[in-house]
């Protein structure tokens, strides 16, 4: 990945992390590893190696968002008190 002036075409710094995740052009990856960072003149040009992550199916991303939202809830006692 080439940044010229020190950030890429979408305006990005040259910031990367292991960890991070980067995307484009429908793609998503996880950065494994960076092996090397060269600068030439004003452009930091980045060798990394990276992981791409598979889309979720439908189901399974609707299941996480219910799992996501059930744990929310917090289950209160009613007004009702039958002493």
């Amino acid at each position: 990945m080439i940044f010229k002036k020190g950030a890429d075409k979408n305006g990005s710094l040259a910031e990367m992390r292991v960890g991070e995740m980067r995307g484009g052009k429908g793609i998503v990856a996880i950065i494994t590893s960076i092996n090397k960072i060269d600068y030439s003149f004003v452009d930091v040009i980045v060798e990394y190696e990276f992981e791409s992550v598979e889309e979720w199916p439908k189901h399974k991303m609707d299941k996480a968002i219910k799992q996501n939202r059930i744990s929310k809830f917090k289950v209160i006692n009613g007004g009702i008190d039958n002493d």
